[in-house]
């Protein structure tokens, strides 16, 4: 009785063991299929997100996520918010992670910019990593976090970029940061005095906001140098005496400095600002000196300028002159060399510019100057090189106007070989009515009945 006892119960204890393994090996299996199941659904919830992400945020209310648990629907919800979030939209994001149940604190809203920041793509440049600090302003802004802000600033303030410093600035300025604006001042300044290969405009970019920063800590001895360095590189006056006078430097011997240097810099209304500010007129002699300098700098309107102040105009040598520089000087100053040649009527220079432009294949420009200089061989040689671009193009509304260009530059030379030579090119080609003109062109009516009676013309 006692073995038979024993075994009931060793047979119960292993019916317990076996039932306790199998729940637990059930447990397993949903825990499986639910995570298996999760990933389906969290692949299905792809294209909801995408939809979110590119549409307006209201949408989300018409989409169907019923089909998620709860825990699920916040997960993807966050990862919304979040890639919205990387876009600096914030509005959105913060919708989405309201509908998610977050709370939006300071510590969420740095969180987002920080987000922002950190996943911006990386360049070469690194524009794309100071456009996200620009983006995140906002956001540490409206979570009141200073620290934040100094740190966006400082990055900015790093980079050579005029296009980002005005943030900088502005956050300094809010945030009454005096070393963070004169560091700032003093670098634009820096960037500004380098001699460098860009533009008069990029330095005087960073002439300006060198000026906006020290105006904002009232540095006057910052204030002199821009105003120095504005007067260096010829920019405009305006910024030159406010520079000074916002530097308590604008004297009469200062005004009178100014318009000395405009003199000699050929900018006689410059000139003529800067004097009569300080109640001073230009002599003769110092309105001659503009005109003689614009004509070496080759300044065609300034140096007419001046000579009409003095009642006189340029002598065809003089204008001969200021083409012959100019013409050196590359594509801007081929246009004012055409220009000058054509107040002097000089026909050599006009055909020499429009073969510089021709050679750049301008043509309407070398068109402008063969036709002033009425040069029947340039005519000609623009001709052949509108009949060769028309024959190499590919786009055939293209070739038909260079073989028209071709056709007025024939018929002005009056060369009636390159007109039926375009009209024979033409008819080859299909273009019918090209190939008439031409042919009338050259005072050959027999061709153009020629074309008209052809079957493909019809």
């Amino acid at each position: 009785m006692e073995k038979m006892k024993k075994r009931e119960i060793g047979e119960n204890g292993s019916r317990r063991v076996k039932e306790e393994v199998k729940e637990e090996v059930k447990e397993e299996v949903k825990e499986e299929v639910k995570e298996v199941t999760n990933n389906y659904i969290r692949k299905l919830a792809e294209p909801l997100k995408e939809d979110i992400l590119k549409s307006d945020i209201s949408r989300i209310s018409r989409l169907n996520l019923s089909m998620f648990d709860e825990k699920i629907k916040k997960d993807i919800l966050i990862e919304i918010g979040d890639e919205l979030c990387i876009d600096g939209e914030w509005d959105r994001a913060k919708k989405v992670y309201k509908k998610a149940g977050r709370k939006i604190t300071p510590e969420l809203l740095v969180e987002m910019g920080d987000r922002c920041i950190k996943k911006a793509p990386c360049s070469i440049t690194d524009l794309n990593k100071i456009g996200a600090h620009v983006k995140v302003i906002d956001v540490y802004s409206e979570a009141g976090n200073n620290k934040k802000l100094i740190e966006v600033a400082d990055y900015i303030a790093k980079f050579d970029a005029s296009d980002y410093l005005d943030y900088a600035i502005e956050i300094y300025e809010k945030l009454g940061d005096v070393k963070g604006l004169k560091n700032l001042g003093d670098r634009c300044l820096k960037i500004a005095r380098k001699p460098r290969s860009e533009t008069i405009d990029y330095r005087g970019r960073f002439l300006d906001l060198a000026r906006k920063a020290y105006e904002k800590v009232g540095d006057k001895k910052g204030l002199l140098e821009v105003g120095d360095r504005y007067l260096e590189i010829g920019l405009f006056i305006d910024d030159v005496i406010e520079s000074y006078e916002k530097a308590g430097e604008l004297t009469e011997g200062k005004l009178i400095e100014i318009g000395d240097k405009y003199i000699n810099n050929g900018n006689l209304t410059y000139a003529t600002i800067a004097y009569k500010k300080a109640g001073k007129r230009l002599t003769k002699e110092q309105i001659l000196i503009v005109g003689d300098t614009c004509i070496s700098e080759w300044n065609l309107d300034g140096a007419i300028e001046a000579y009409k102040k003095l009642g006189k105009q340029l002598t065809n040598e003089q204008l001969i002159e200021i083409g012959n520089i100019a013409i050196t000087k590359g594509w801007a100053g081929w246009h004012t060399a055409k220009d000058a040649y054509e107040k002097a009527g000089y026909k050599d220079g006009l055909v020499e510019v429009g073969d510089k432009f021709l050679g750049k294949n301008h043509t309407v420009f070398a068109r402008q100057c063969y036709e002033k200089a009425n040069c029947k061989e340039s005519l000609i040689k623009l001709g052949d090189k509108c009949f060769r671009n028309a024959i190499t193009c590919s786009f055939s509304s293209v070739a038909i106007d260079d073989f028209k260009e071709a056709i007025e530059m024939y018929k002005k030379a009056g060369h009636v070989v390159g007109l039926i030579k375009v009209g024979n090119t033409c008819f080859e080609e299909g273009f019918y009515k090209e190939a008439i003109g031409a042919y009338k062109k050259a005072g050959r009516e027999d061709l153009v009945k020629f074309v008209k009676a052809n079957p493909r013309c019809q």
